[in-house]
């Protein structure tokens, strides 16, 4: 399993607390290899994350934040702009070629069960799945200008089938 998730120095312990629920709950899984985001982790936490995840024989990977300016064609003051919601944009650009899908969580998600019936679910042809947001509704159709019968999804929990997504034509 690929967990894909965000890390700024300051969130550090965040998402360490996220990690250790993620790792007890699905030792089933042979392997599980984990791709942060890195948003300026000092080497000390990065230590301390990458030990934590090597108590559970798992792997972390740490990937500089992209320049948002160099991915889309548009002229950024600075990268936080768009927050982290450009990096799962390029999710697809980011992430080494051989991973197929992956789970991307924010960093504060705490995972209380398995997530091998998420993992292995059935997405048919679609590329990504998620969770129809159903607090603030409304507002989020208005703040979005979504249609009555859109649906609004968190991008806290979506997995993503890069595979599929490469063969897509847009």
């Amino acid at each position: 399993m690929n967990i894909f998730n965000f890390c700024s120095d300051s969130f550090a312990s965040v998402a360490a607390v996220s990690l250790v629920p993620i790792m007890e709950n699905n030792k089933a899984f042979d392997r599980i290899e984990i791709y942060t985001v890195d948003d300026g982790i000092s080497d000390q936490n990065k230590s301390e994350l990458e030990k934590l995840v090597r108590t559970y024989n798992r792997v972390i990977h740490f990937i500089k934040a992209p320049d948002p300016s160099i991915i889309f064609e548009y002229s950024f003051k600075t990268r936080y702009q768009m927050g982290h919601s450009y990096s799962r944009m390029c999710i697809g650009t980011i992430l080494p070629d051989h991973v197929e899908k992956v789970l991307c969580l924010d960093s504060d998600t705490l995972i209380l069960d398995s997530l091998s019936e998420l993992w292995n679910i059935d997405m048919g042809q679609h590329i990504m799945a998620g969770v129809s947001e159903c607090i603030n509704l409304k507002s989020y159709g208005r703040r979005f200008q979504l249609d009555i019968d859109n649906i609004y999804c968190n991008a806290g929990i979506l997995l993503v089938d890069l595979k599929k997504m490469a063969r897509r034509k847009y």
